[in-house]
């Protein structure tokens, strides 16, 4: 049927509303529209070896399928078979990998500039993506309950809010030194 939505990770064209935004959630593998965003990013790359942080479910299995070597890493891992390892301090060599995939992490961490560090320290290529606001990224170091931070950095868990106005050179500051983007994904190298 012409104009029909089709998932670009399991090709469904089956979809639900999520968090109040119609037809938002595949049906089929789970995923909402970031991680089809940043997977059409990801389709487009010679992957090699790959690190990914925070794997997400739905677009796990088809980048380990599309990889060499596949390392998925987390601070509080879900499954036995990830990396316990903290972002702003990996347990991986200097360029060991050829792309580091990083969705809607940074915003979670303190130190954002020291995790964007070492994703440009352990990868030649990395895919990055957090939750954007039109203007400058901003912390504020006085949101300290879960509360103080879901009124300031828009979730109970986020410690930043970054801006698409200064969040490509904060990229560049910790190293990058081609960053482009497609809408929200930063393809970081």
């Amino acid at each position: 049927m012409l104009g029909q939505m089709q998932c670009s990770i399991c090709q469904s064209t089956r979809f639900k509303p999520f968090r109040g935004r119609p037809l938002a959630k595949c049906s089929e593998c789970g995923s909402l529209e970031r991680h089809r965003d940043a997977f059409d990013v990801i389709a487009t790359l010679k992957l090699g070896d790959v690190l990914y942080i925070g794997p997400e479910p739905c677009l796990a299995k088809k980048v380990r399928a599309r990889c060499g070597r596949y390392v998925s890493s987390d601070l509080y891992p879900k499954y036995t078979q990830t990396v316990k390892s903290d972002l702003c301090s990996l347990p991986f060599g200097d360029a060991e990998f050829d792309t580091s995939i990083c969705l809607h992490v940074l915003e979670h961490i303190v130190d954002s500039d020291a995790a964007m560090k070492e994703l440009c320290r352990v990868s030649r290529t990395s895919v990055i993506m957090v939750p954007m606001v039109n203007g400058i990224s901003f912390r504020d170091d006085s949101a300290s309950t879960p509360d103080k931070r879901r009124r300031s950095h828009g979730q109970h868990n986020h410690e930043w809010q970054f801006g698409r106005l200064d969040f490509k050179d904060k990229l560049i500051a910790a190293g990058f030194k081609n960053v482009s983007s497609v809408g929200d994904v930063y393809l970081c190298q």
